[in-house]
């Protein structure tokens, strides 16, 4: 719905003025009412455009109740428990009845968050919109009871449950589905997810870099060092030490080496793969920001500044699992070391492992 601010005013559009003086008579003091049976699962809140700064979410049960912006709240001393009349607006396209119904709602939460996209006018400020239950919007524009026009509804599925065979399930009832459009919620937050996708390539390529570059600069320092210590080796099997005890000895030697290097390498990880992270998700804002300049302008309001909002920032944190991955390709490495090392001397003469060369 579209209503006026009783005894309240809007926030106005900072640095110029934005209605001429037919539509500042008519919508100067307007805000944008929308209604909804829970705030709590709406895009603006669940993608964390918005957030709670004060009081409670709406709910079903709520009548005559309403959530507004800390900026409106601030522009007009208002807090929770306040209350705020709404005088629904005959200038509205979507007033079909023309009313002027006013509904006195008792505020109960008080949200944050804005755009940060530039606004051509007031209409368009996150500031200006209210959220109230269903029946204040219902009442404003006086609605018979089951003629509501409802925009949207949202479905939430289970985790788990395939979204896309839901959605071809759902096709499959009884609607005149000319009329109406079924589609994925997660369209709001697609900028985000592309972001988180790109990361995670970014990431994955990175990882599998790093690893084939560790296990080939690993395996030739290994291999390098166990072929020099063949005359070593020819030394200890004169003197009646057992080929196998070597080979257990110099797995002792490399482990013994290997678990303060894990330890080192955890450490040092641990700010590596923030500062990795923190690389890439830059790359990656900077690669759609670029994309978004070439669509041309996008509006100031909150669904298009949602659609086209990307991750803020992004923790990374080396878990117990990466952890035991590496020790494994760690120990994998050494026992192929030594296997390609170490097999083909077993065959020689302690004689032929002595001579230098």
């Amino acid at each position: 719905a579209t209503a006026d601010l009783v005894g309240a005013s809007v926030v106005k559009v900072p640095g110029g003025d934005d209605y001429d003086a037919e539509k500042e008579q008519q919508f100067g003091n307007t805000a944008n009412v929308i209604g909804t049976n829970d705030s709590s699962k709406l895009n603006v809140f669940t993608s964390h455009t918005l957030g709670m700064v004060e009081g409670r979410h709406l709910k079903a049960s709520d009548k005559h109740m309403s959530m507004v912006h800390e900026d409106l709240a601030k522009t007009n001393g208002l807090k929770v428990g306040d209350t705020l009349t709404l005088k629904a607006n005959p200038y509205d396209a979507d007033n079909e009845s023309h009313s002027t119904a006013t509904v006195k709602t008792t505020i109960v939460g008080i949200f944050k968050g804005d755009s940060d996209r530039k606004v051509s006018s007031r209409a368009e400020l996150t500031s200006n919109t209210v959220y109230t239950d269903l029946d204040t919007t219902s009442t404003l524009y006086q609605y018979k009871a089951g003629k509501e026009i409802y925009q949207d509804a949202t479905f939430v599925l289970d985790r788990g449950v395939d979204v896309e065979k839901t959605m071809e399930a759902a096709k499959k009832l009884p609607v005149d589905w000319n009329n109406y459009q079924i589609t994925r919620n997660d369209q709001y937050t697609s900028s985000m997810l592309n972001a988180a996708r790109s990361v995670r390539s970014m990431m994955r390529g990175a990882l599998i870099g790093v690893t084939i570059s560790a296990v080939i600069v690993l395996s030739l320092m290994l291999l390098l060092w166990m072929n020099d210590r063949r005359q070593e080796m020819g030394v200890l099997v004169s003197l009646g030490i057992g080929k196998p005890s070597l080979i257990a000895q110099y797995l002792t030697e490399m482990i013994l080496i290997g678990l303060p290097s894990l330890v080192l390498g955890w450490l040092c990880a641990r700010g590596a793969a923030q500062w990795l992270g923190t690389s890439a998700l830059r790359s990656v804002n900077a690669s759609a920001a670029k994309e978004l300049s070439s669509m041309g302008q996008v509006g100031g309001d909150l669904e298009s500044n949602m659609s086209v909002r990307t991750l803020d920032s992004l923790t990374v944190s080396i878990d117990t699992t990466a952890v035991l991955y590496v020790s494994l390709g760690l120990l994998a490495v050494m026992l192929v070391c030594v296997a390609i090392s170490r097999i083909p001397m077993l065959r020689k003469s302690p004689r032929s492992l002595s001579e230098l060369r």
